[in-house]
């Protein structure tokens, strides 16, 4: 049964790990694209409309 702190629990122990085999941690997520550039992205992998 998971707790209420659980996954907040879980994270500090991932970064604790991390900083210290590491010396730091960094976010582990991909930028987030902007509408704008959505039409450029899907012209450079060749998607044509």
């Amino acid at each position: 049964m998971f707790a209420s702190d659980t996954l907040y629990e879980l994270r500090v122990a991932l970064q604790l790990a991390e900083n210290e085999r590491e010396g730091g941690f960094a976010a582990h997520i991909s930028p987030f694209v902007e509408p704008p550039d959505i039409g450029g992205l899907l012209q450079r992998i060749g998607y044509n409309i």
